[in-house]
């Protein structure tokens, strides 16, 4: 019926997620404009890509119990490749955007136990996320972008990376990172259910 939400709880996850369906449409349409090449963040301003890597002044690391977000996207392809968002907040709501190629195209929401949230933010700790600044727009026109996006009581980042796996890249450790990191938070959140 409209408006009525469905709740499904997930039993079979160690984060004790909780699933709420909404008959809630999403539409959203991906547009890649830059065709700037990747590159770390080391050149002039003045050289830099349009795209910009926000960080906060503070440097300082805040308590885990400062309230932080963290967003996935992963971007279609010129194939099959699924596009859609989560994004996780430290309060374990997760919000979920199916746009193509996914199983379960719309919104969904979720709620992750606090194992699943610890789990992200430290994984976003140990690869020193709020350090790393990269850039990119199209480099290699097929291949799907992986974003991440956080935000921790001042710090933020937003990084986008498009890797083909080529481990003499020089920036392939930061490629590596960013992706283990995406993938966490695939399964963190099960993803899986709406995606595959």
């Amino acid at each position: 019926m409209p408006g009525e939400q469905h709740v499904q709880r997930d039993t079979n996850r160690a984060s004790d997620v909780v699933a709420v369906s909404s008959p809630v449409v999403f539409l959203a349409a991906s547009v890649l404009a830059s065709f700037a090449s990747c590159s770390s963040a080391t050149a002039p301003a003045s050289q830099s890509p349009a795209r910009e890597v926000t960080k906060a002044a503070s440097a300082s690391k805040p308590p885990q119990s400062a309230p932080w977000k963290t967003s996935l996207e992963r971007t279609g392809c010129l194939g099959t490749c699924p596009s859609y968002w989560v994004e996780v907040k430290s309060d374990g709501n997760v919000r979920y955007g199916g746009v193509g190629n996914v199983r379960v195209e719309g919104l969904q929401a979720a709620v992750l136990g606090p194992d699943a949230c610890a789990r992200i933010f430290r994984k976003a700790e140990d690869i020193k996320l709020f350090e790393m600044s990269y850039q990119c727009g199209f480099k290699i026109f097929d291949i799907p972008h992986v974003i991440i996006e956080a935000t921790d009581g001042g710090r933020s980042v937003r990084l986008d990376s498009e890797w083909a796996g080529n481990m003499t890249d020089p920036d392939a450790k930061m490629h590596v990172a960013i992706n283990e990191l995406a993938d966490l938070i695939d399964v963190a959140v099960g993803t899986g259910r709406w995606v595959h």
